[in-house]
């Protein structure tokens, strides 16, 4: 989980008087209380200057579902994300090493039909949706807890990806990029992987454009601020999707990546870019003891229509 600034105790009572001895007042306020000073603003505006990245992810139909299959779909949803966070453990040990991974799963967001998960950049919530992705191929092709799937079905799920402010209260998420996410899930209604400008622009400032992503290696990574301080991938690590080095060529990894433009959402009246993503990548996975399988994953669709009012 990344490092997200947090609302706490010193700076509401140095805005609400009422937070260090909570009563209820008749009389009227001082002059000067309604609105905010310019220490004041400089401290929320400092809360709100760390950007973070909120992966969303949603089951697609999931209010359809027949009742006694409903009642298991939040079990499974859960099963798949330990799944995922153990195979990232396991993949990922140069892009995930700043995180505590059994933290980022308690952080995870429950909305019962997916939720929303705070990452440090954009390159972390593809990786991650990928891996979700890859364990829900698992899922719906037997390969994982078949029983449930025999008796559930089949699910799809459907991503979204903001970047923008994040800050905690008493332990919760809260700010503009879980707002952007929400309204993405919400109004998508072609299972896609929508992403936000402030993601786009992410991506074309760190790697002259999110098509790269099927370009990019390690050794590239280092030299981009975010990453500049990670530690070099240590000798026999593997590193999964993004090789040390590009001209590796491994067979497994992100092998196209499809952006299009195709609407707004308003955050706070400004028209907000969003853009459709369409990814595929090649990952290879042990399955049992000796014996690899190579498989395709596909993260969204190629639809252009936009997206409703």
């Amino acid at each position: 989980m990344p490092t997200i600034p947090e609302v706490d105790q010193d700076l509401l009572n140095s805005f609400f008087d009422a937070n260090i001895q909570p009563k209820i007042r008749f009389d009227h306020p001082p002059e000067g209380m309604a609105g905010f000073s310019d220490e004041e603003l400089s401290a929320v505006r400092r809360l709100l200057a760390n950007k973070s990245c909120v992966l969303g992810i949603d089951i697609y139909h999931y209010s359809q579902y027949a009742d006694e299959k409903r009642v298991f779909v939040p079990f499974v949803f859960e099963e798949i994300l330990a799944q995922c966070v153990s195979l990232i453990s396991q993949n990922f040990p140069f892009l995930f090493q700043k995180c505590d991974l059994s933290a980022l799963r308690d952080s995870f967001i429950q909305t019962g039909d997916g939720g929303f998960l705070a990452l440090e950049t954009p390159l972390h919530a593809i990786v991650f949706a990928v891996t979700f992705e890859t364990v829900v191929r698992m899922y719906n092709s037997l390969r994982f807890m078949r029983r449930l799937r025999a008796k559930v079905g089949e699910i799809i799920v459907r991503y979204a990806i903001a970047y923008d402010n994040v800050y905690t209260l008493h332990k919760r998420l809260y700010g503009a990029a879980i707002i952007t996410c929400a309204r993405l899930l919400r109004r998508d209604k072609l299972n896609r992987m929508l992403i936000d400008s402030y993601t786009f622009d992410w991506f074309t400032e760190m790697m002259m454009g999110i098509e790269n992503l099927q370009n990019i290696s390690i050794r590239e990574l280092r030299r981009m601020p975010p990453f500049a301080y990670y530690q070099e991938p240590k000798s026999g690590d593997y590193n999964a999707l993004i090789p040390t080095d590009r001209f590796l060529n491994p067979l497994e990894g992100i092998k196209a990546v499809d952006v299009q433009k195709i609407g707004f959402v308003k955050e706070k009246d400004t028209p907000l870019d969003v853009y459709n993503l369409h990814l595929q990548a090649t990952i290879e996975y042990t399955i049992s003891i000796g014996t690899k399988v190579m498989f395709a994953v596909t993260i969204g669709n190629s639809n252009p229509s936009g997206i409703p009012d």
